[in-house]
């Protein structure tokens, strides 16, 4: 789910919830150097997101996997322990993706 996605007074309370765990990651000198270098486009002009997903995903799940189930419960309107109780591989792949590529809140880390 997107931060586009989100309707209402729901909005409140996930912008609440994901600043803390977003300023954290932007904090990081290592998660904002794999951000920096995977926003850089191809030759093409377009940004390869798979290369971009190889880069940060790792720097994300070791330094700061308890931030990134706090944005992704957040962002799909559960807690963090229902998220970690019902998350699969495929689930996280599509989650993960979905924050990587949600320009909205991409924006809170520039």
């Amino acid at each position: 789910m997107k931060l586009s996605d989100i309707k209402g007074e729901r909005v409140f309370d996930v912008i609440a919830e994901v600043t803390d765990p977003l300023y954290r990651i932007a904090s990081d000198e290592a998660v904002m150097g794999a951000f920096q270098g995977a926003a850089k486009a191809s030759d093409d002009g377009k940004t390869d997101y798979a290369k971009a997903l190889r880069g940060i995903v790792p720097v994300l799940l070791k330094t700061h996997r308890d931030d990134l189930v706090s944005i992704l419960s957040a962002v799909n309107g559960v807690a963090a322990d229902e998220y970690l109780e019902g998350l699969t591989m495929p689930k996280l792949f599509g989650d993960v993706y979905d924050v990587l590529t949600d320009e909205e809140l991409l924006g809170f880390l520039a």
